[in-house]
């Protein structure tokens, strides 16, 4: 990574913490889509800064290599991914780094190495290793390794468990109920970091699930059957008072899932409450419902179920 990358994501870092910092009076953000699931909060966040005039940025440090994960803050601890340095000019990393910092000053904490399995391109434009945010209930907090490792600590860096799972790169992790909700890569990318097109007509054990995870323990409470698409990002959301997430199906790549469509999943044990089949349909968005109806985007159409 350049010099002028390198400040860039410490830049980023900073802003990030900052405008954390400022809605911390309303509550934590404590995922990838904030506290309420959906990227909003209630509150005042900085609209005007400067990093090159040092102006509204609370502070800066300088992080390793590349990475591409949301910062997430619980009061004041402050988490994020990023790829572990490379040695050598590489375009493809597997490594990750679990960063906990003061939220306050900037100084590391603690950090822990993240081993991955499977390589990805390192800063792809869809995402890396790194991508998931981590996940955090004020107790304890997930980081997520796209190379398949997904490993839970306390706030003081204490080890609780691990995971092997691959998270898709794209989706943010989520909380619903104590349960840690990710989509769940289960076919590996190639050498060269990429998803090939040989499992497009694959079986149902190698098709992308949700699968949730018990916070405090790390094991499997429920895995889906419908099948996700790996650049799909679902979102948890309430119906008739129960817990929900829309999940789609079909997108590039050559996707094993079908058929192609939409379908509702129960949060609290993941099973399909009902699919809409959508020939041709890409399932490369934010999934989301607003008064208890389900609204996408298929090809030129605004679709309401």
């Amino acid at each position: 990574m350049t010099p002028v990358s390198q400040r860039i994501t410490a830049a980023l870092v900073a802003l990030c913490g900052a405008v954390c910092l400022a809605a911390q009076s309303e509550s934590n953000w404590s995922q990838g889509p904030g506290p309420n699931g959906n990227f909003q909060i209630d509150g005042e966040a900085p609209t005007e800064w400067s990093v090159t005039r040092d102006e509204n940025i609370r502070w800066k440090i300088t992080l390793p290599e590349t990475g591409q994960s949301t910062v997430t803050v619980w009061g004041d601890r402050l988490f994020f991914t990023t790829m572990k340095p490379v040695q050598s000019d590489s375009a493809t990393g597997k490594d990750t780094v679990a960063y906990c910092c003061d939220a306050n000053t900037g100084e590391i904490l603690w950090k822990r190495d993240m081993p991955g399995r499977h390589p990805s391109r390192l800063s792809g434009c869809f995402g890396d290793s790194s991508a998931p945010s981590p996940v955090t209930d004020g107790e304890r907090v997930c980081f997520l390794n796209s190379s398949g490792m997904i490993a839970c600590y306390d706030f003081d860096g204490k080890f609780l468990w691990e995971n092997g799972s691959m998270s898709a790169w794209k989706p943010q992790p989520f909380l619903s109920n104590g349960l840690l909700v990710f989509t769940n890569q289960i076919y590996p990318t190639t050498v060269e970091g990429k998803f090939s097109h040989e499992f497009a007509n694959a079986s149902i054990e190698f098709w992308t699930q949700l699968e949730a995870l018990d916070m405090k323990t790390g094991k499997l409470v429920w895995r889906t059957s419908c099948g996700s698409n790996m650049t799909c990002i679902p979102l948890l959301h309430e119906l008739d008072g129960k817990p929900v997430i829309l999940v789609g199906r079909g997108g590039g790549h050559s996707p094993p899932e079908r058929p192609e469509g939409i379908s509702l999943i129960d949060a609290t044990n993941g099973e399909t409450l009902w699919s809409l089949p959508i020939k041709g349909f890409g399932a490369t968005m934010t999934m989301n419902m607003h008064e208890g109806q389900a609204v996408f985007f298929n090809g030129n159409e605004h679709i309401w179920i």
